[in-house]
């Protein structure tokens, strides 16, 4: 009976939270779990990183962050940008031909928004010799975890993590850019 009226007591605070919330702001949230929020990451990353291997900035421009698109004015300009400059990069015998991401060690709350760091490696083809670098992607999502949207701030500076993402600045270690090097056979 008293493990009864405690299940009782929760849903009741549960329900009341969620009425309360959905008073406040006309939505109701519904809790993801921390298993959900890293199903969905590496669903959202593998995305961007198929994107980019097959040369689909459209796509690309959809998981990368809101900021990094306005800033190259919007996703129309961003795409047309990237496939000018990878054609370049192609007619000079360069292409992407791998990346993968390690998932993260933690994932860290900051107001409405979640972050992580994302270790990442890219192999590039230049000829017949294969080029690798690690960096760091920063993750952010706004809605709980259901989507992520991704910054390369491996190749950002402490100022610019600082002015574009002051939230999380000194909260999250983001490791720099490796030098690029050639894979041995």
């Amino acid at each position: 009976m008293k493990n009864v009226i405690i299940l009782l007591s929760l849903i009741l605070a549960f329900k009341t939270s969620v009425c309360q919330q959905q008073r406040a702001t006309g939505k109701v949230a519904v809790a993801i779990s921390d298993s959900v929020k890293i199903v969905n990451l590496n669903r959202d990353v593998t995305a961007m990183m198929k994107a980019t291997i097959a040369n689909d900035f459209a796509v690309l421009a959809k998981y990368t962050h809101p900021l990094v698109v306005q800033m190259m004015g919007g996703a129309d300009r961003m795409t047309a940008y990237l496939t000018n400059e990878f054609k370049k990069m192609q007619e000079q015998g360069v292409a992407f031909s791998d990346a993968q991401a390690v998932l993260p060690e933690k994932v860290i709350a900051v107001g409405t928004e979640l972050y992580c760091v994302v270790p990442q490696k890219v192999v590039m083809a230049y000829g017949s010799k294969r080029i690798t670098n690690t960096s760091s992607l920063l993750a952010v999502s706004n809605n709980g975890g259901s989507t992520w949207r991704f910054v390369d701030a491996g190749g950002m500076t402490d100022e610019q993590i600082k002015q574009y993402f002051p939230k999380i600045y000194g909260k999250l270690t983001i490791p720099k850019r490796s030098e690029a090097k050639e894979l041995t056979q």
